[in-house]
């Protein structure tokens, strides 16, 4: 795998492109968080946002101040990664921006 410099994916258009891949693959993603990761899959893509089924709910996930979460994925054998803003969540997802 590369340095992890070189896995961190700035571009937002780059990480809708994978997202929107990573949806058709039906492929999950780890959402880090600051004492935990979650497991979920891609459910919905619009051109500004997307949604996350977990795999499990998370706990006081409203009593938080996130702005941001670590999302891990894999593409083309390669691990990646990206911070994205949540935009919104209920205890059986979260919305992500890009």
């Amino acid at each position: 795998m590369g340095a992890p410099d070189t896995r961190e994916i700035t571009s937002s258009e780059r990480i809708r492109r994978i997202i929107g891949i990573l949806r058709l693959d039906g492929r999950d993603l780890e959402l880090h968080f600051p004492h935990y990761i979650e497991v979920g899959s891609i459910t919905d893509t619009t051109a500004e946002i997307f949604k996350v089924k977990l795999s499990s709910p998370l706990l006081h996930l409203s009593d938080e101040e996130w702005g941001s979460v670590h999302v891990t994925f894999v593409f083309s054998g390669v691990e990646l990664f990206g911070h994205c803003r949540i935009v919104n969540h209920d205890p059986s997802s979260i919305t992500l921006d890009y």
